[in-house]
């Protein structure tokens, strides 16, 4: 009996193993246009500035890619200004050999590609290793890039009242 449950086991483990994938964020996306400048991967920039959107399929030679291209004209071209998250840290003042960067607090793994429009950036928080208990194993720095949308304007806006939550104040 206890060959078949380490059988079960076993093949249970084998089948949730097989089920697991990775998945390539470029495969899933459109080609994206600003102003006939192209970019892989859109970059963070303010609505306000767009002038004009448009979305078509896209064809290259024989081959159609059904995820197509997104054409963005922008009201004033010159108004963007786009920076990396290198650029962004050296504004910042951080010269750090380790460093790890988040925008709107999620991990970024591939920078290379991540541009942000300079009046998009809201505030950068920089974290260093020392402010964890469990990150002392090297010096570190978590540079989280904040930009200017909705939930990080309405975070900052919400004023707290000793003993009252923002929900149950309105009532």
């Amino acid at each position: 009996m206890k060959y078949w449950l380490l059988f079960f086991i076993v093949v249970c483990t084998l089948d949730a193993k097989a089920q697991i994938f990775t998945y390539n964020t470029a495969e899933g996306m459109p080609l994206f246009f600003i102003d006939s400048v192209k970019f892989k991967v859109l970059p963070f920039f303010a609505v306000d500035k767009i002038a004009d959107l448009q979305i078509v399929g896209y064809k290259e030679g024989s081959k159609v890619y059904v995820n197509g291209e997104m054409y963005f004209k922008l009201k004033n071209s010159k108004s963007l200004n786009l920076l990396t998250l290198d650029q962004i840290a050296k504004n910042y003042g951080i010269h750090a050999k380790s460093l790890i960067y988040m925008v709107d607090g999620q991990f970024v793994r591939d920078t290379s590609d991540i541009k942000i429009d300079s009046s998009y950036v809201y505030k950068c928080l920089i974290h260093k290793s020392g402010d964890f208990k469990y990150l002392n194993v090297a010096p570190l720095t978590i540079l989280n890039v904040l930009t200017r949308n909705k939930e990080n304007l309405d975070r900052d806006t919400i004023r707290y009242i000793k003993g009252i939550s923002p929900a149950t104040a309105d009532n």
